[in-house]
């Protein structure tokens, strides 16, 4: 979705031109959006969301932020990543580009929940579970094994296993081991 902005005399936003995929993504008509005062068309707070960020345009700064759309009167509502350059048009005209961000935003939120589920299954674990990448770094280890261990979390991850955890008799031969392991 692209539109155009005119910014009035006395600081008003308004829609100066839409194009389709813009006006049909908010379900309205293009003439209930071009010539209006954007704070008529879009609800009171996103209205003041995008008031506060694209009043600041100068010539010298471009700006992008993320803003929910909710049409007034509508139950239509979306996140945008929304661009706008201080290309000017003519004065006081700016262009703008909205990216619709709302899958985006629902994958995210799914995969924060799917890692903290995870991350809770791992703490209620009742054994050890730890992760160390290919040189024997600590990266991950739970709850059970931190108080096994009887260090901090923060002590034990990003420390180097065998050199920490291992016995010094046994360290050649186990990190040996792990080594062979690593290739496969």
């Amino acid at each position: 979705p692209i539109w155009v902005i005119q910014k009035g005399r006395k600081g008003n936003l308004y829609y100066a031109a839409v194009n389709s995929a813009y006006w049909r993504r908010l379900g309205i008509k293009r003439e209930q959006l071009t010539g209006k005062q954007i704070d008529k068309v879009q609800a009171a707070g996103i209205a003041k969301d995008i008031y506060e960020n694209i009043s600041g345009i100068n010539k010298k700064r471009k700006i992008t932020f993320v803003s929910e759309f909710i049409c007034s009167g509508k139950s239509r509502h979306f996140l945008v990543n929304i661009y706008s350059s201080p290309q000017y048009l003519k004065p006081g005209f700016f262009i703008c580009t909205a990216n619709d961000v709302n899958d985006l935003h629902l994958m995210t939120q799914a995969l924060y929940k799917e890692r903290n589920e995870k991350n809770n299954y791992l703490e209620i674990a009742g054994v050890v579970i730890l992760v160390v990448d290919s040189t024997g770094k600590v990266k991950l280890i739970n709850k059970k094994g931190s108080e096994i261990l009887d260090y901090k979390k923060s002590e034990i991850i990003g420390s180097n296993w065998f050199r920490k955890f291992i016995p010094k008799e046994s360290r050649k031969e186990i990190h040996s081991k792990f080594r062979q392991l690593m290739k496969g």
